[in-house]
């Protein structure tokens, strides 16, 4: 039987986020077009829209990639970690699936720590909680039953590796 592939990537959706970056450009947007023309310095107007559609871009360009193959788990939180993060199986001690609340437990998305372990993710309520010798860090999916695919095959894996 071929290896499983995990393959999984994610981008921020949530309302909590999204609300109060659109509502501030309503307003702002709606604001510039009922004050009189004299009382709107279309300058400072411009700055401003430039800087939400700034932030806009940047929340849009976060992206977490997974990949979990027969051999290692990879993954990588553009912009911030351009780079795949690559861990053999053989250097992985445990991956386990966590439910878990970000903001609760995290106080929020994004790269977070609680003091216990490092949390990539860009929302929902399940997370691959890996534990290395020196490390353990938690990538949110949104992919749990497939992700139980692949910690099965690491299971597998590692129940070969510690028997030869």
């Amino acid at each position: 039987m071929a290896d499983y592939i995990l393959k999984e990537s994610q981008r921020f959706n949530q309302v909590l986020i999204w609300i109060p970056v659109v509502s501030v450009t309503l307003i702002l947007l709606g604001l510039s077009f009922l004050l009189p023309d004299k009382s709107v310095d279309w300058f400072d107007l411009f700055i401003t829209f430039l800087i939400l559609g700034s932030a806009v871009l940047f929340l849009l360009s976060f992206r977490l990639e997974i990949r979990i193959d027969g051999k290692s788990l990879q993954y990588k939180y553009s912009p911030i970690i351009n780079n795949w993060r690559k861990y053999g199986f053989e250097d992985i001690e445990q991956i386990e699936i966590m439910k878990y609340n970000s903001l609760l437990e995290f106080g929020g998305w994004g790269i977070r720590y609680n003091f216990d372990h490092w949390l990539y993710n860009t929302g929902g309520k399940y997370g691959l909680l890996i534990t290395t010798k020196n490390k353990k860090f938690m990538l949110g999916t949104h992919k749990p039953e497939e992700a139980q695919k692949a910690i099965e095959q690491f299971r597998k894996f590692k129940l070969e590796y510690n028997g030869s």
